[in-house]
């Protein structure tokens, strides 16, 4: 939990990726210690650290010591990082080498000089650290035997109430919820959708910190609630994913679209790792890094957050968009000096962020995003697009070029697109099928993608080209938190089935937090509060984790023949095959199979389900179900 203990300060407090905790449970004295993290590279210009200025006396020999442990970690694991070092006096007087899942003591002297009567006791985290651990800090000299060191085993501290987790994404058997709370005893209470009670008990607390133990809840989607038993009326509400473990839990043909504030950088690039997504998409805003012609001044903070998700093992796909008011009085660019420029800065903007692809523009063809003089036409897109690529190519001729990334599945634009050669200047093409009814049904996409794949191998020689979709996803401020779930899930099995080499869901975390408001509620998971900073996961973040889990490694290898209105999609052969199955009107569908099939619910309930005479009979919801097990032959049931 992030705490601020007193008489410590913090300094270099640009470095984002770095945190000091209070850790409750495992201390060496006392109930809490001081527990350190980073993201933050060795080689960042700026590095946290936590500070107190002691006062000493002059040419005295001084013998300090710290208990320090780190989390273990086993055969398949990799060593927990650990790059903190003691600084006094300017200098580097320890290096803190914890020993994993056990405390143990580190010493140091330190000789004070001629008139030093003071020392500044520094806690250096100068790369990337996993959960170290620092209690009971201690210095004295022959003459002085009592600790100068204040607050040495971080008892006193300040922290909100909260819930104190990084991440509400929690794994089956190992779940927990800490939580930081000035009351004696808490009292908590798990249920499912269904109103089920799935667990419930109390809990005690150590100097404000408790730990709520949830090893026993099975893979699921659950709402918590916490109460203090001393005042009943105050509570904390949230929902939270527990997830079975799995040998391949991301996918690099899922993505997600971010953008980025204060209010979600510490976490949001861990949850959609944890989600399981391959890839990020957001913007690069021209208009924010050339202040002056030709000059380029990135963001530190945009950097960082790019930085943050590619440590996260996700391939960033940053949109070079929009106007600059130096060139075209700020317009979309038309002329051939803003062209030139816009090109200039995309191919700088590639190298800067070592992107592995780059998208050129933002739907184009959407009058509110273009303010082109040329107009939105595919011919006035075409000459942004080849002065782009010809750039980028030039210098990074290994990064993906993609585009159009058009609104909706504008046909007519893209074949002017097409007919215009714009396909030599695209490594993939992009678009926004934002083509669903009142109803929202996503099934739309089956027709659409493939009438999108025939176009581009018209003007192709008969050759496909990838298709990405950078954008598509569904509001629960007017259809509801369920059906998006269901939405995603049937939206992004079709884009699979149908040759999309990458699915990017619009977006990662909800944009307001009013629930009535369209734009806003497009996210997985919902925006942090102060008692539930950890970003809390909407059913289609359970959904979207299930999906990536069930197809991960597995290519798309038949649609089984149940019916035009009936989808059962395999993904992988054999024993390990892998089906997403729903039906918009309900259906019965019969699997063969010589054992048992394993069926798991968007929620995440699994159902072993035994074969008899050979044969599983499902029937099939507009809810899709996952399907996992050896099937030879599927049939429609008929009534």
């Amino acid at each position: 939990m992030l705490a601020a203990f007193s008489d410590w300060s913090e300094s270099g407090t640009d470095d984002l990726g770095a945190k000091f905790l209070a850790e409750a449970g495992v201390a060496d004295n006392g109930g809490v210690s001081l527990r350190v993290e980073s993201a933050t590279p060795s080689d960042n210009p700026v590095h946290r650290s936590l500070t107190q200025t002691i006062a000493v006396q002059p040419e005295t020999e001084y013998d300090l010591s710290a208990q320090i442990r780190s989390v273990e970690y086993g055969d398949d694991t990799p060593a927990p990082a650990a790059d903190v070092s003691i600084q006094m006096g300017g200098q580097t007087v320890a290096q803190l080498e914890p020993t994993p899942g056990e405390w143990s003591t580190t010493k140091w002297a330190y000789k004070t000089g001629p008139g030093e009567t003071t020392v500044l006791l520094e806690l250096l985290v100068a790369g990337p650290t996993d959960a170290l651990q620092i209690d009971e800090l201690s210095m004295t000299s022959a003459t002085v035997a009592d600790n100068a060191v204040l607050n040495s085993s971080f008892e006193t501290y300040e922290a909100p109430t909260q819930i104190a987790n990084e991440s509400l994404i929690l794994e089956s058997e190992k779940a927990a919820l800490s939580v930081a709370w000035r009351t004696d005893q808490i009292a908590w209470t798990v249920t499912k959708p269904s109103g089920e009670v799935a667990a419930e008990g109390e809990v005690s607390t150590s100097n404000g910190l408790g730990v709520v133990d949830l090893k026993s809840l099975a893979q699921g989607y659950y709402l918590v609630a916490l109460a203090s038993v001393q005042n009943p009326g105050d509570m904390i509400n949230t929902t939270i994913a527990v997830l079975d473990p799995t040998e391949v839990s991301f996918d690099d043909r899922f993505g997600i679209g971010v953008h980025f504030s204060h209010q979600v950088r510490d976490t949001a690039p861990q949850v959609a790792r944890q989600i399981g997504f391959g890839n990020m998409r957001t913007d690069a805003t021209w208009s924010y890094v050339e202040k002056s012609r030709g000059e380029y001044t990135f963001r530190a903070d945009e950097t960082a957050e790019m930085n943050a998700y590619a440590s996260e093992g996700m391939a960033i796909l940053p949109i070079s968009d929009y106007g600059n008011d130096l060139y075209d009085g700020g317009r979309t660019p038309s002329s051939p000096e803003a062209i030139e420029a816009f090109a200039n800065y995309t191919d700088a903007m590639v190298t800067h962020l070592n992107a592995p692809s780059v998208e050129i523009y933002n739907e184009f063809n959407n009058p509110p995003m273009n303010t082109s003089a040329c107009g939105s036409n595919a011919t006035c897109y075409l000459p942004l697009l080849e002065a782009s690529y010809n750039k980028v190519k030039a210098t990074n001729p290994g990064v993906n070029v993609v585009g159009p990334s058009i609104a909706h599945n504008d046909d007519a634009w893209l074949t002017e697109l097409y007919q215009a050669g714009g396909l030599k200047y695209l490594d993939a093409v992009s678009f926004h099928p934002y083509d669903y009814g009142y109803s929202g049904d996503p099934e739309f996409l089956v027709d659409s993608l493939q009438q999108a794949e025939n176009r581009i191998k018209e003007y192709n020689g008969g050759v496909e080209k990838p298709i990405w979709l950078t954008e598509l996803g569904w509001s629960t401020a007017s259809l509801g938190e369920d059906a998006q779930a269901k939405f995603l899930v049937r939206a992004e099995t079709i884009a699979l089935a149908n040759n999309v080499e990458k699915y990017f869901w619009y977006d990662l975390v909800n944009d307001q937090t009013n629930p009535t408001d369209h734009e806003g509620n497009f996210g997985l998971v919902k925006q942090a509060t102060d008692a539930v900073p950890a970003l809390p996961p909407k059913p289609a973040g359970m959904a979207q984790a299930l999906l990536i889990r069930k197809v991960a490694g597995k290519d798309f290898t038949v649609r089984d023949e149940v019916g035009a209105s009936t989808y059962s999609y395999a993904f992988g052969e054999g024993k390990d095959a892998s089906r997403v199955a729903w039906s918009p009107t309900p259906a019965s569908v019969s699997y063969k199979t010589t054992g048992a099939l394993t069926l798991t619910s968007l929620s995440g309930d699994v159902t072993v389900v035994q074969s008899v005479d050979g044969m599983v009979n499902i029937q099939l919801t507009d809810v899709p179900i996952f399907i996992e097990g050896a099937v030879t032959a599927v049939s429609a049931v008929t009534p």
